[in-house]
């Protein structure tokens, strides 16, 4: 941090943003207890962006702690994506595929008794998004729900399917 900033000054303009800030985290990052860690980034990055003159002190500073809160917790959710590529990307892929034959492969055997636990609307989510390839706007338009609401229900929905996956496999080994 450069001499010129105030340490205080930006302490106590984060503390001021903080309940706004966990709010807009919660509502944008991959999952609501993400949010503290998405708060921490965005402290770090408001006091960079201090050091390097970029905050101008005698505006309110809350739409600028808005919009870094809600880039890292977006760029959070693109960091999981390309993280979590392999399994999600599988998904897709025995989704949209036909079996070659009549002998569906143990792959999809499994994912699609794994799909098939799911309720009803989380199927539907996932056969929307990954087999008829609608949006999560889109999505989220016509269940007049928000897109941050489908990320995070999306989220959830993986996260189940990760996990049944993983569990069935791991029964299969022993």
């Amino acid at each position: 941090m450069n001499q010129d900033v105030d340490a205080g000054k930006l302490a106590q303009a984060f503390q001021d943003c903080y309940g706004l800030i966990v709010a807009v985290a919660r509502r944008f990052a991959p999952s609501p207890d993400l949010a503290y860690d998405v708060a921490q980034q965005s402290f770090v990055d408001f006091a960079e962006y201090a050091a390097q003159g970029k905050v101008d002190w005698s505006k309110d500073v809350t739409p600028l702690l808005y919009r870094i809160a809600k880039f890292r917790a977006l760029k959070l959710w693109e960091d999981r994506k390309r993280q979590s590529g392999g399994v999600f990307a599988e998904i897709a892929e025995n989704l949209a595929a036909e079996p070659e034959d009549d002998r569906e492969t143990e792959d999809f055997r499994t994912l699609r008794l794994c799909l098939e636990k799911l309720p009803p609307q989380s199927r539907e989510l996932i056969e929307r998004y990954y087999y008829h390839d609608d949006s999560m706007n889109d999505i989220a338009r016509q269940k007049e729900r928000t897109p941050g609401a489908i990320r995070q229900a999306m989220y959830t929905i993986r996260l189940k399917l990760r996990e049944c996956i993983e569990r069935i496999r791991k029964n299969a080994t022993q």
